[in-house]
């Protein structure tokens, strides 16, 4: 039997941020083009972009993932205290779409 174990330690109190800091456009072995985002979190504790509304545009092209949509097709998205964190999100981009635009709109829960 092999176990692991993941332990996050962070102080209890305080209000994640989340930080957008880049996009891109990434594309898979079979050429699916996908957009990327990268988030840091300038806070001293855990932030989860399941919390937050995603939306992305080019030109004419736009798409919102709710949070909901985030949590089911990513999972909680966890960004460390401090950390920068690349997602690649599961849409596939119009051939049109050469670059992403993004806003975040973040809500963190309260604990």
């Amino acid at each position: 039997m092999s176990l692991g174990v993941l332990v996050n330690v962070a102080p209890f109190k305080g209000t994640p941020q989340i930080k957008l800091v880049g996009t891109a456009v990434a594309v898979e072995k079979t050429g699916k083009r996908q957009p990327t985002i990268t988030v840091e979190n300038p806070s001293r504790v855990h932030a989860l972009l399941k919390d937050a509304t995603i939306r992305l545009s080019n030109g004419s092209w736009s798409q919102t993932l709710s949070p909901a949509d985030f949590s089911q097709m990513v999972g909680a998205g966890l960004v460390q205290p401090g950390k920068r964190r690349r997602f690649t999100l599961p849409i596939e981009l119009p051939a049109s779409v050469k670059a992403v635009q993004a806003d975040i709109d973040y809500r963190p829960k309260s604990p």
